[in-house]
């Protein structure tokens, strides 16, 4: 006697035929790739300044399982290159 497949079995069963309904058009007909595409003009206006940044804003993303993150010598390292806040 077989058992009924399991909601998660069913979820990823459903999954991939929603992925292989997706590719289907794009296996059958792909975009050509010498398409010649309308050329784009983009201007940078590199001296023109939007905001200050403030301090605050500047910092570093640490690991909390990181053992050297309390430590004196990380803490000065950390106040040496100007790190004021700490995600």
């Amino acid at each position: 006697m077989s058992r009924p497949p399991s909601t998660a079995r069913r979820l990823t069963a459903y999954a991939a035929v929603l992925l292989l309904a997706a590719a289907a058009p794009a296996a059958v007909d792909p975009p050509a790739a010498g398409a010649a595409a309308d050329p784009v003009a983009v201007t940078v206006n590199a001296r023109a300044g939007l905001a200050t940044v403030p301090d605050t804003a500047l910092g570093v993303n640490h690991a909390i399982w990181d053992q050297h993150l309390g430590s004196t010598e990380t803490s000065d390292l950390l106040r040496a290159a100007g790190v004021k806040m700490l995600r």
